[in-house]
């Protein structure tokens, strides 16, 4: 359950080719029910530069026209109903941590976003879930940091949990104009199960970004990421063998907001707009 949601904090260090910065940071993540750990070494790198993606193809995902809400979606916000947080949204702050609504006549769905802030070893974010069978989940959502500390922080959250396992995909923002992208869960036994990361050449700051996020396990199995129309995840990075043995799962989740390590002195603040969650 997302009301009882626990805290971990990981070690990560990571080399990003070919600019060979060497970074050693440590964050705070979030799962449900005990999940797992959010990251590890990385060894790939996805550009979203003129070059496209790796494969060379870009896929223009975005949704045509104005933001709606139809019947199929289990969580449909774009922030403009003054109720917050509304259902299935439930505030997940800690510390220092707030979520709140801002005006914003610039955002992709004006006048209001929801705004992220929270200094080191503080969380700013909503969680919400839903239960159903054996279902993959595919979130899409807008991004725009507004202020970044001096560490790196988890930004967003997007997985699915089963009766002995759970798996999801991470992303955060890392030392300098980098990205990391990440699949990783619980498998059996409380075992770690994590994917190689990728870390994607991105600014996170000054203009806003589209996120999509596919993820299942079992029978349902699959992850893919798209960022402003460029595939940067087209498959778990380790295969998908190993998330076809965790099983069916029975409940999706999502967090969004800001979660900075505990050594960042300032404070993060990132916008969230046009949030939907469906099954897949």
């Amino acid at each position: 359950m997302l009301e009882s949601m626990t805290f971990r904090r990981l070690s990560s260090c990571f080399l990003l080719l070919p600019v060979l910065v060497l970074a050693c940071t440590t964050f705070d993540t979030a799962a449900v029910d005990g999940g797992a750990p959010d990251a590890t070494a990385a060894d790939g790198e996805v550009r979203l530069d003129a070059g496209g993606p790796s494969d060379g193809a870009a896929e223009a995902t975005r949704d045509a026209g104005p933001f709606t809400c139809n019947g199929t979606a289990w969580l449909c916000d774009d922030f403009e109903d003054p109720a917050f947080p509304k259902a299935p949204w439930a505030l997940a702050n800690f510390g220092a941590g707030s979520a709140l609504l801002l005006k914003d006549v610039l955002a992709p769905s004006p006048s209001q976003v929801m705004l992220a802030q929270a200094p080191g070893g503080g969380r700013g974010r909503l969680s919400a879930s839903h239960d159903i069978m054996a279902k993959a989940v595919r979130c899409v959502l807008e991004v725009n940091g507004r202020k970044r500390g001096d560490s790196e922080a988890l930004l967003l959250q997007v997985g699915v949990q089963g009766a002995i396992a759970q798996y999801q995909v991470t992303l955060t923002v890392t030392t300098g104009d980098t990205v990391r992208v990440q699949g990783g869960g619980n498998g059996l036994d409380d075992g770690g199960l994590l994917d190689t990361p990728v870390p994607v050449p991105l600014s996170m700051f000054g203009s806003w970004h589209h996120v999509e996020v596919e993820v299942g396990m079992g029978a349902a199995a699959k992850v893919r990421v798209v960022i402003d129309g460029a595939v940067v995840l087209s498959s778990p990075t380790n295969g998908l063998d190993a998330l076809r043995m965790l099983g069916d799962s029975t409940k999706q989740f999502i967090h969004v907001g800001a979660a900075p390590s505990a050594t960042s002195a300032a404070v993060w603040e990132v916008a969230y707009d046009n949030v939907r969650c469906d099954d897949r």
